[in-house]
């Protein structure tokens, strides 16, 4: 079972070395457009990382936030430079703190043996005015608005079809593969 920590604690460690805050946010259940990744950008605890749980997941399950394997789990760390000997303390933005203790049993259930879930989360962390930091405050999903341009993709299938007509063929092919 996880145990909490409270905000004066964590406050109290907060900047440790070995200490690691994770916001555990995900959109399940929160308004249409309400990017817990912007949000993150736009508000965090001071020197918190993003766990993408949207991402960190079973990939080839069709259930959401199913466990992730080792080796992903294990990737995913290394991106975080999250260790077995670290603190962790997860939270979520969210009121219930459904997804900081989701990620801490996910912790745990990867043998880690000092994860905690922040008691009141990001709610309470934010009312008791303790610091916050911006990644990015004027961050907003526009900033985000990528867009495909399939023009600029050439897949096998084209490329054999146009690779006897040089007149149609509108694109210079180069292989960078190593030639064995």
């Amino acid at each position: 079972m996880s145990h909490t920590i409270s905000t004066e604690a964590l406050a109290a460690i907060l900047g440790n070395d070995n200490v690691r805050v994770l916001d555990c946010s995900v959109s399940m259940g929160r308004q249409p457009g309400d990017d817990y990744r912007v949000g993150f950008l736009k508000s965090h605890i001071k020197g918190a990382q993003l766990l993408d749980l949207d991402n960190l997941k079973d990939q080839r399950s069709d259930l959401p936030f199913m466990m992730p394997n080792e080796n992903q789990f294990i990737d995913a760390m290394k991106r975080l430079n999250v260790k077995m000997t670290d603190h962790v303390v997860c939270y979520d933005t969210g009121a219930m703190q459904f997804f900081g203790y989701r990620a801490a049993w996910m912790f745990q259930a990867m043998g880690h043996p000092n994860v905690c879930v922040l008691d009141g989360g990001f709610p309470k962390w934010t009312k008791e005015g303790r610091a916050v930091e911006a990644t990015d405050a004027g961050a907003n999903a526009g900033a985000f608005g990528y867009k495909l341009d399939a023009n600029k993709i050439k897949l096998l299938d084209h490329m054999k079809a146009f690779a006897g007509n040089e007149a149609e063929r509108n694109y210079q092919l180069l292989d960078v593969r190593a030639p064995d």
